[in-house]
């Protein structure tokens, strides 16, 4: 065969097929490398014609769909390719130029910022108004790019309709336009129902049987929805009994920006309208926790300081309780349930990697009691985050070389003659203290100022819209590795300043100090998170964590089949001609090497 040959030619006026570059042969004209193949094919007339193939096993467009057209299968003519591409063509451009049309039922400020926020991811918004003649109402809207005042009857013709009116007003709408149409409710009660209720979206549902009812968007302000607030962490749930509706508003809510949750039926509308109803389900039990403490401590410290203390220096135990009870215990109760809430946040983890060695495996659930501990460690550090912030303050309100001698240098004792009166003098000692810190109150003072804005980093990492810019790796170092450093140095600001005590703390009600009982749980917690970094410890666990399960034995590890650069070659050809696989096996065409 002539290699110069642009193509073949056909009998009976078929055109000719180009001929593809690719192959071993160099053309000198061109500089070029040909390889010719060619593929037995027959026609309607059993002819044989060749085809050629390129060097990577695809076929040109031309011989592919003569094949294609001639299999018995599909017997079609050979032209309904090109007019399919082209129409493909111009369906892409018409969905690119399309825009669909949403409407809204209601033009309060809810309905106006829903509107917007749908008209900014690309649709057109018809705002359907009672009065859209109001020129108030006009001058609200005109303020929505993408958006359009128009009657409740206009509106209601679009093929998704957005409910942005109270359950009152149901009956007030067109409901006889919104059959077979995407109805999104979006109301909420505002009071908690009665347990037989049904919700509005199923109350909207008896209403138009026909339609397509969607509960979603009631968990959005018109606040947030007007300025972005919680926009890729706020989760906005879809209840529909319409697979088809549900997924077309998840849909609408993702290109929104949010994050949709499949909710499944519309009976699942009663758990989403009580969403909003709830006041911080996720921080009753951390504020249980941190508020039983801080109790705790401070009728402790009253008992030991002012019952106690009374009692020995035999002073009056109403003026005893009058003391200190507004600043100084408040502020030793604070410090002391800041510290133990700290804690308190890393002890789930270290008792999780306790139980996960025990076990032997990471895929036993844990205990509920912890499982729902370690769900609350967030809400915990940031109350803990808050308290430490109000004992810093109180710290400087209360700070002076007279509050705490550990942390001062020791004072001059000046003796001096005081007047009594106008014949009387009586010499006193008056301690007259030095402005410098000693070396314990200069670290005291240190590692407090450390723990205390390494907490704050860790918390803010903590928020939804700074952790969503880490990576896992700077979240888990922040998370992890520096919210162990804010804990040791706590621990250490409060070490220094409970080290070296005398053992006459202790005869007040034979309790310790403050700062020395503070510091039991939180050492406790250290040492067990020491033991677990140790390598007869830590190897075990990161086995573990990386899959290991003692009960099970280790599958076996087949090795793998040598392959060639042929072998990957040919998967590659293989994908890439996927459209053979259309064809059985004994129909598909046949390849002649040249």
């Amino acid at each position: 065969m002539d290699s110069k040959r642009t193509g073949i030619k056909r009998k009976h006026g078929t055109k000719s097929i180009p001929r593809h570059i690719g192959g071993n042969n160099t053309e000198s004209s061109e500089g070029v490398t040909r390889h010719q193949k060619h593929v037995t094919t027959s026609n309607a007339a059993s002819q044989t014609q060749p085809a050629i193939i390129m060097k990577d096993g695809g076929l040109d467009a031309d011989t592919l769909i003569e094949v294609m057209a001639v299999h018995p299968y599909n017997k079609r003519d050979p032209t309904r390719f090109d007019s399919a591409f082209q129409n493909a063509e111009l369906d892409s451009k018409g969905d690119a130029n399309k825009q669909e049309v949403i409407g809204v039922l209601g033009s309060g400020d809810y309905g106006r910022a829903i509107a917007g926020k749908i008209a900014q991811s690309g649709y057109t918004v018809l705002i359907g108004s009672r009065d859209p003649g109001n020129p108030q109402i006009q001058e609200l809207v005109r303020a929505k790019p993408g958006c359009r005042l128009v009657t409740q009857e206009e509106a209601a013709k679009a093929e998704m309709v957005v409910v942005a009116v109270g359950a009152d007003h149901y009956r007030r709408l067109p409901l006889g336009l919104l059959k077979h149409k995407v109805v999104i409710d979006v109301a909420n009660f505002t009071a908690p129902p009665s347990p037989h209720q049904p919700s509005n979206a199923e109350m909207l549902q008896q209403l138009i049987p026909q339609a397509q009812v969607v509960k979603s968007f009631n968990v959005l302000s018109a606040y947030a929805l007007e300025n972005n607030v919680q926009q890729q962490a706020k989760q906005v749930p879809v209840a529909s009994d319409s697979p088809e509706a549900r997924r077309r508003v998840l849909e609408l809510v993702k290109q929104m920006g949010y994050s949709p949750i499949d909710k499944g039926p519309l009976k699942f509308a009663r758990d989403i309208e009580a969403i909003p109803l709830q006041l911080m389900p996720s921080w009753r039990k951390p504020l249980m926790v941190v508020g039983s403490l801080f109790v705790f401590h401070y009728l402790l410290l009253l008992f030991k300081y002012q019952v106690c203390g009374s009692i020995q220096s035999g002073e009056s135990w109403r003026q005893k309780t009058l003391k200190n009870l507004a600043l100084l215990n408040l502020n030793r109760a604070i410090a002391i349930t800041s510290l133990w809430s700290l804690t308190l946040c890393y002890l789930p983890g270290v008792i999780a990697a306790y139980l996960q060695l025990a076990w032997g495996t990471k895929y036993r659930r844990f205990p509920s009691w912890l499982d729902t501990w370690l769900k609350m460690r967030k809400q915990m550090g940031l109350l803990m985050m808050w308290m430490a912030a109000i004992h810093m303050c109180l710290g400087v309100a209360v700070w002076s070389g007279t509050y705490d001698p550990l942390v001062w240098e020791p004072p001059f004792i000046a003796s001096v003659d005081v007047r009594v009166n106008s014949t009387t003098l009586v010499t006193q000692e008056i301690p007259i203290y030095s402005n410098r810190m000693s070396l314990r109150g200069e670290l005291f003072l240190t590692f407090g100022t450390l723990s205390m804005f390494i907490t704050f980093l860790v918390g803010v990492s903590s928020l939804p819209s700074v952790g969503a810019t880490l990576t896992w790796r700077e979240f888990n170092f922040v998370q992890s590795k520096l919210g162990w450093v804010a804990l040791l140095t706590a621990v250490m600001h409060d070490g220094l300043l409970g080290w070296g005590f005398s053992a006459d703390d202790y005869a007040v009600c034979s309790l310790p100090s403050g700062a020395q009982y503070a510091l039991i749980f939180p050492l406790a917690t250290v040492v067990l998170k020491l033991l677990l970094v140790t390598p007869c410890l830590d190897g075990p666990l990161q086995k573990i964590r990386r899959g290991y399960d003692r009960e099970k034995r280790p599958s076996a590890v087949h090795p793998l089949p040598h392959v060639t650069s042929y072998d990957m070659a040919r998967r590659g050809r293989d994908d890439r001609t996927g459209l053979w696989h259309v064809l059985p096996v004994e129909d598909r065409p046949r390849v002649i090497h040249a």
